[in-house]
């Protein structure tokens, strides 16, 4: 937890069971629970392993994502190969046996796509959270 002197002391990492001692009448309390997708997703194209990175859920349930080639996040992502060729209807697979299928590529940019997974709702969250993890870049 992170205490704010707002006399423009140092900041504090604090515990929450600090929270009765440190709050007086007037101060704030801004509490966050958000939580990270773990939107970056190791997996295979065929024999060629890949990372997809979702970029978000659209209004019809498909999500828009970018492709990437081998390599995780040490590598700066300019320097990663590019990704294997991927065209409609195919099958890109994840750790826990989550699959998506490629439905659309971007003709400009070739490394965004539009996919959908095989399954949908806490079924599809519960998936991500085991087969994903926090996107991170190598600077």
């Amino acid at each position: 937890m992170l205490v704010v002197d707002p006399a423009g002391g140092p900041l504090v990492d604090g515990r929450v069971g600090e929270l009765a001692r440190l709050l007086g009448p007037g101060d704030l309390l801004v509490v966050n629970d958000a939580a990270t997708l773990p939107a970056s997703l190791p997996g295979h194209a065929g024999a060629a392993p890949i990372e997809l990175r979702l970029a978000g859920e659209r209004p019809d349930g498909l999500w828009s994502a970018v492709l990437f080639g081998a390599g995780d996040w040490r590598t700066p992502t300019e320097r990663r190969p590019a990704p294997a060729e991927v065209a409609p209807l195919s099958r890109l697979v994840f750790a826990g046996g989550l699959e998506a299928t490629v439905l659309a590529r971007d003709s400009a940019a070739p490394r965004l796509l539009t996919v959908g997974f095989d399954r949908a709702g806490a079924a599809l969250w519960a998936a991500l959270y085991r087969a994903g993890r926090a996107v991170q870049y190598a600077h």
